[in-house]
């Protein structure tokens, strides 16, 4: 780069348009940057994307990570965590748009402990010390999982938390194997 080029406000064109590009271009570089993840599942971690959404905000304000799940009842390692506003659409809609490379579904560990917490408030009471349900918890967890990606907790009204689980799409696992085609430096055709 020639030291006459000045990284100052009238680079900013330049540098607006270095970052557009047509759809197809911005959609592989999109899988580009996500490929450290995409190899991180394809050799066996497990990934999920914590997020938060502020649910009485117009903006769509929320937060979002993603962490390692090292499967030991701990907390996930977080890797990278960003802030985000969607808009008004809704999160458990938007969220797997972000990660077109994975299979997106609710983290079942967590989601277990919360149903069961969510299912002894709604459908037990007491009685002389007895516990009773007013049905089964298969039964109501039928109806939990059906709603899909949803909150699995919620903070005075305001928060709405999520943890989801990533798993390599067959678009992730065919962009690893052209990615390793393209990278190899070997030519399939010759003249």
């Amino acid at each position: 780069m020639p030291e006459t080029n000045l990284l100052d406000a009238n680079a900013a064109e330049a540098w607006r348009n270095a970052a557009d590009g047509d759809p197809y271009e911005l959609r592989v570089r999109e899988l580009r940057l996500a490929k450290p993840w995409m190899e991180m599942l394809a050799d066996g971690t497990r990934l999920v994307v914590d997020f938060e959404e502020w649910i009485n905000k117009s903006s769509g304000r929320g937060s979002i990570s993603i962490g390692i799940d090292h499967e030991d009842g701990n907390e996930p390692e977080e890797l990278v965590a960003w802030h985000l506003w969607v808009g008004p659409t809704s999160y458990a809609e938007s969220i797997p748009q972000f990660f077109a490379w994975a299979d997106v579904d609710v983290h079942e560990q967590t989601y277990d402990e919360a149903d069961h917490d969510q299912y002894e408030q709604e459908c037990s009471t007491w009685d002389e010390g007895e516990q009773y349900f007013t049905v089964s918890f298969d039964d109501w967890r039928r109806g939990r999982v059906a709603m899909g990606i949803r909150p699995y907790s919620n903070s005075a009204g305001e928060v709405d938390y999520y943890r989801l689980e990533l798993t390599l799409s067959e678009l992730g696992k065919a962009f690893l194997i052209v990615d390793e085609f393209a990278t190899s430096g070997l030519r399939q055709l010759t003249l």
